[in-house]
């Protein structure tokens, strides 16, 4: 995830140089507004975000932590372990390099 002061204007840019649009800019109702593309070649996801105002990156309040619906705690379960499972991946083909 990548952090930006204006996401309409960041998402615009991405747009156009090509890259495949996912999700186009939004507010969440957990507070940040942000948007989603795949680069190519590798088809990875990439979202770019905006902290809502009055609110630090990254701060989110109780009450909308708990809205969050049981897919996207999901969602972010899977994430985690996928990332896990990356940084292992990691470090294996450094030790293996080294």
């Amino acid at each position: 995830m990548f952090r930006s002061d204006d996401v309409d204007a960041a998402f615009e840019k991405v747009r156009a140089s090509g890259a495949a649009v996912l999700q186009e800019p939004i507010g969440q109702s957990w507070g940040p507004c942000d948007c989603a593309f795949r680069d190519h070649p590798s088809g990875n996801t990439v979202r770019i975000s905006q902290a809502a105002k009055g609110k630090r990156p990254g701060e989110i309040g109780s009450r909308a932590l708990h809205r969050l619906n049981s897919s996207e705690r999901t969602a972010r379960r899977e994430l985690t372990l996928c990332l896990s499972r990356v940084h292992a991946l990691s470090l294996l083909i450094l030790e293996g390099a080294g």
